[in-house]
């Protein structure tokens, strides 16, 4: 099994590149429907998607700052908080 390299920001702002342009082509009367096959609505999945890359994103700042107990931006149901 070969070694995985560690997530870098590049990462971080390729995956956001990707998530935007996929979302570009969804239908927006579609936003509220549940995705194929879940039982989460496409706007709760999109939701969850920039929870996870903030989760990332703050865990690799974290490494290079003094204060790494700050939780940064919480997405939730499409709102920021």
């Amino acid at each position: 099994m070969s070694e995985r390299s560690p997530i870098t920001s590049q990462d971080i702002w390729d995956a956001a590149e990707l998530v935007a342009a996929s979302l570009n082509k969804l239908d927006p009367q579609l936003w509220e429907r549940d995705a194929y096959g879940l039982n989460w609505t496409r706007a709760r999945i999109v939701s969850h998607i920039g929870d996870a890359l903030a989760f990332y994103s703050k865990s690799l700042a974290s490494r290079f700052q003094e204060n790494p107990g700050s939780r940064g931006l919480q997405y939730s149901e499409g709102t920021q908080s």
